[in-house]
């Protein structure tokens, strides 16, 4: 059996709730209109049958009422009483509570429905007899009513049985069609859990569906989408920094060796802690700026920075050799990133145009439709032909021998940090000289 927290009760429950008071309503209204009805049915035949005893009485010449004798009189006189002005002429047999009731009701002198105390179920008329304008007598119909209320009461408990079964029947077949409607929903959410728990290569993709369950499919396929590609920067983050860190940990641990087992002199020993020295400094810098492109991936809060302050910031901490040339909108260009990832991504690029760069290095900033340019490029020998398709892999140098102590990685954590933002960098077409990297940002 189902917990009663499950979406299923739930539904049926307000189903059944809602049904259940329309019935209710609905009952109540058939008995109370057939209730009335009956009752005016019972009204109508006293009044016809004090209509028709009204036909046969006469008047004599003594000036008292009498009753002329009819057809089927026998029938007609069945709970009819007569009086005149001085009493009553003619009467039924009855019981003390519905005689009572009778000469009460005569004696009113009006039109009068009543009904006899007790449980005689006996409901009396009263109907004037007049001549010229007086009243010479009352004629008193009576009947018993018992039939009306049976009718009534076997009205009430059929529909009240019928209200039952329609709420239980809504309720058994509410929690059948949520059922059946739900199972799509629980399968998918199964199958989305073993997908992200062993394969989450699987999609779900587009397929025969009703519209709230592709809206579901597709929510489903994005949220894989980001364990797939969580995963993949994590194991792409895991490979970078095994691989950027195996050539400085080897320079430690091979001068900490030659410390350990060699005899240096004071000179080599020096030498041997500047490189340590310089080493763990780059290793430091590298893993902070694998660890800030980690933490932008993992958060959507992106900030917002100027982009000026944030270029001259940069500029002063890469200690330039060259003079930088920066050219802005006249407008305060502002981005739609945090001034520490905008920071990490100009300065791998300020690094290659300052060690490339011959006479100078250009930053020029700009607005592009909805997102913000900046462009850095220097008049060096450029990025070889061969080698532009593989510029922004990680590991990738166009001159492993030129004397350079990194490992090619700046330019792909710069691309990373870029598109983990929403913008992205490339390096612009060649030109007449030097190269260009265009930063893509959000405004």
């Amino acid at each position: 059996m189902s917990r009663p927290g499950t979406l299923r009760n739930r539904l049926a429950l307000v189903a059944v709730l809602t049904t259940s008071a329309w019935v209710i309503a609905l009952t109540a209204l058939f008995n109370v209109l057939l209730s009335a009805q009956l009752h005016h049915q019972a009204d109508r035949l006293l009044r016809t049958r004090a209509q028709a005893v009204l036909s046969t009485l006469d008047v004599n010449s003594a000036g008292r009422l009498t009753v002329r004798e009819t057809p089927n009189d026998a029938a007609l006189d069945t709970g009819i009483w007569v009086y005149d002005n001085t009493g009553v002429i003619d009467r039924p047999r009855a019981r003390p509570s519905v005689q009572a009731t009778a000469d009460r009701v005569a004696a009113t002198g009006r039109a009068v429905f009543a009904d006899a105390p007790g449980h005689s179920s006996v409901r009396l008329f009263a109907q004037p007899a007049r001549l010229d304008g007086r009243r010479v007598g009352t004629v008193v119909s009576a009947i018993n009513v018992k039939p009306y209320l049976a009718s009534s009461r076997t009205a009430l408990v059929a529909s009240v049985g019928l209200a039952l079964a329609l709420i239980l029947g809504a309720y058994l077949a509410t929690r059948h069609v949520v059922a059946r409607a739900l199972a799509p929903v629980v399968e998918m959410a199964g199958q989305a859990e073993r997908w992200s728990a062993h394969d989450v290569g699987q999609r779900f993709g587009r397929a025969p569906r009703p519209a709230e369950l592709q809206h579901l499919a597709e929510g489903l396929d994005a949220l894989l989408d980001r364990i797939a590609a969580a995963l993949r920067h994590e194991q792409q983050l895991a490979a970078e920094i095994s691989h950027e860190l195996r050539t400085p940990l080897a320079v430690v641990a091979a001068e900490t060796e030659l410390l350990r087992t060699g005899s240096p002199s004071d000179a080599e020993r020096r030498q041997a802690y500047a490189t340590i020295t310089e080493t763990t400094t780059r290793m430091d810098r590298l893993l902070d700026a694998l660890l800030a492109q980690a933490a932008s991936d993992a958060t959507e809060a992106r900030g917002r920075c100027v982009v000026r302050s944030v270029v001259d910031a940069a500029i002063a901490s890469a200690a330039m050799r060259l003079p930088v040339r920066i050219h802005t909108d006249p407008e305060a260009l502002e981005a739609g990133i945090s001034p520490e990832v905008l920071e990490r991504i100009l300065t791998p690029l300020l690094g290659n145009a300052n060690r490339f760069g011959q006479t100078f290095v250009a930053v020029s900033c700009r607005r592009s439709g909805p997102d913000v340019e900046l462009v850095v490029a220097d008049d060096g020998p450029g990025v070889p032909d061969d080698f532009r398709d593989r510029v922004f892999e990680p590991g990738q140098r166009a001159d492993p021998g030129d004397g350079h102590p990194g490992a090619g990685l700046g330019l792909a954590l710069a691309r990373r940090l870029a598109r983990s933002v929403g913008g992205d960098l490339t390096l612009e077409p060649p030109g007449s000289q030097g190269a260009a990297f265009a930063v893509r940002l959000p405004a």
